[in-house]
């Protein structure tokens, strides 16, 4: 598929990571369908119990009646794929989507096809990209994942949502190193190419956090808690934009 080279990769190391390695904007571990599904999208969620059994058992045991079953079943929750919408942040995520969406309704319309005259070699020979268009499909309606970026702002909600509420400014000070390293990580990083269409103002949203964690650092080698306050507030007011804009 038009998107597989990029994303199959990703999506496969979703998929084998799981809850070991859950990302702060994920609810759950597991592959982007099983992630959508989570979070409640109910179309996702049924397609989801369709592939699963087909993906997973079906199709490795070339149980060919299965296959055909759930191209039928597929068939008949393509209404449903095609009333899916939400607000896209980048035009580029709108665009992969849309494209993974056409293109798995295309497959499952020639796997039905394919089953109503009993070809089971061109049911066996779609079903992989049908199962990396739901894949994409899912991929692209969950937040924008930008790895950097969620560590930072992790140490960052930490510092704000439990230091500063408890005024333990020793622990702010302490958690400056972990900051530090989070905000050199992030300046360093490319930004993901679904911020390609944004990236001259998200590349500037990226500096005006770095420099407001160098601002932190400098009012916690100082003595006033007030600016300690006013410099972390700027900070989390920053990366609050940043996720809303963007994430």
């Amino acid at each position: 598929m038009k998107h597989a080279a990029c994303i199959l990769p990703m999506l496969l190391l979703l998929c084998i990571i799981g809850v070991s390695a859950q990302e702060p904007a994920q609810d759950t571990g597991g592959c982007p369908a099983e992630q959508a599904a989570a979070k409640g999208m109910e179309v996702l969620k049924k397609l989801h119990g369709v592939m699963a059994p087909a993906w997973h058992t079906a199709y490795p045991d070339k149980d060919y009646a299965a296959l055909g079953e759930a191209m039928d079943q597929f068939a008949a929750m393509i209404p449903d794929v095609e009333k899916i919408s939400q607000p896209f942040k980048t035009t580029e995520r709108e665009k992969n989507f849309n494209a993974a969406r056409t293109q798995f309704i295309e497959l499952v319309q020639k796997g039905a096809a394919a089953k109503k005259t009993g070809d089971n070699d061109v049911i066996y020979a779609v079903m992989p990209d049908i199962h990396t268009g739901f894949e994409e499909m899912a991929y692209y309606l969950l937040p924008l994942q930008f790895p950097e970026f969620e560590s930072l702002n992790t140490v960052v909600n930490l510092m704000v949502d439990t230091h500063l509420k408890n005024e333990d400014y020793e622990a702010i000070v302490t958690s400056l190193e972990a900051l530090k390293i989070k905000n050199t990580e992030l300046q360093q990083a490319a930004l993901p190419e679904d911020l390609t269409s944004v990236k001259e103002q998200a590349s500037s949203d990226v500096a005006a956090i770095g420099e407001a964690c160098g601002k932190l650092e400098a009012a916690c080698s100082g003595t006033s808690k007030d600016k300690i306050v006013e410099c972390l507030n700027n900070l989390n007011g920053l990366c609050k934009k940043f996720e809303q804009d963007y994430i």
